[in-house]
């Protein structure tokens, strides 16, 4: 009788702790504090922040974050040696990282007698030839040449006609493409900075029409943290420009009297999983003092 309700309690907490797995409302308010923390060089106050994220979400590893990443320099940084050498391990394995990325950088110098570190060393191109078996080549070929036509049909002179003839296409590829595989992200088809065939279908995001078809698909999809989290505003605002007001102010040189209820701004975005204005601004300012753009 106790096991059976001890079985019980265990299948009911780990349904709990699924239905807590929301990035938006779990994940995304602690890991943009952590990015901060990172940034302005409080490596604790980031490794508490990411590990605090990481009991909801399973860790991303996002174009504009890079939390794993982030997560290997500040366990270094606090001599969580094996920590960062799993988050290394994790990084190559899933995410296509070459060794040579950590063999290059001096933070990790002190690994190099580490055996794990030469066993991930001595392995490293077997796990990349691994990773390499993970992701649709087709499919990222195909979204590869997607994503160049809509840049193409974007160049002066411009042939409006043509463009959107193209953003027709895409887009209802799109919809199939979703429907059958979900979005394309770096499960699917490799990290943005993959070496082969860049495929990112962000900046087409920006050009679909259907909106109120994309809207709940783009939300679950964040939530879900399959999809990268500005992807439900970058679709409502840039369909918002022909009426010239915004709702969740993605452009920076928006003057204040052009957004809707700017009072209620910042809840808007945390809301679809965005920073807030001030975060957002922060951020950027830090970005430029670390990396110099």
């Amino acid at each position: 009788m106790r096991k059976s309700i001890l079985l019980i309690l265990i299948v009911f907490s780990s349904l709990i702790s699924a239905q807590e797995c929301n990035y938006i409302d779990n994940y995304y308010p602690l890991i943009f504090k952590a990015q901060i923390f990172y940034l302005e060089g409080k490596n604790e106050l980031a490794y508490t922040s990411i590990k605090e994220a990481e009991k909801f979400c399973p860790l991303l590893n996002q174009s504009s974050i890079y939390e794993i990443d982030i997560l290997a320099q500040v366990a270094m940084a606090l001599d969580k040696k094996e920590e960062a050498l799993s988050c290394i391990e994790l990084l190559v394995k899933n995410y296509g990282y070459k060794f040579s990325y950590f063999e290059e950088d001096p933070i990790y110098t002190t690994l190099k007698e580490n055996v794990k570190w030469n066993f991930l060393k001595a392995n490293s191109d077997s796990m990349y030839q691994d990773y390499l078996k993970t992701i649709n080549f087709e499919l990222k070929n195909e979204l590869s040449i997607m994503t160049s036509e809509d840049q193409r049909v974007r160049q002066q002179p411009i042939n409006f006609d043509e463009m959107l003839k193209v953003d027709t296409k895409n887009e209802n590829r799109l919809k199939e493409i979703i429907a059958k595989y979900g979005y394309p992200n770096e499960k699917l088809i490799g990290a943005f900075n993959f070496e082969i065939n860049k495929a990112d279908i962000s900046t087409m995001v920006f050009h679909l029409k259907d909106v109120e078809y994309w809207k709940p698909i783009f939300l679950r999809l964040i939530q879900k943290g399959e999809a990268p989290f500005a992807t439900y505003a970058n679709l409502v605002d840039s369909n918002q420009r022909t009426i010239g007001v915004f709702i969740y102010k993605i452009y920076d040189n928006i003057a204040s009297d052009k957004i809707i209820d700017i009072d209620n701004l910042d809840n808007r975005r945390v809301s679809v999983g965005l920073r807030t204005v001030e975060m957002q601004h922060r951020m950027m300012e830090l970005k430029k003092i670390k990396y110099g753009f």
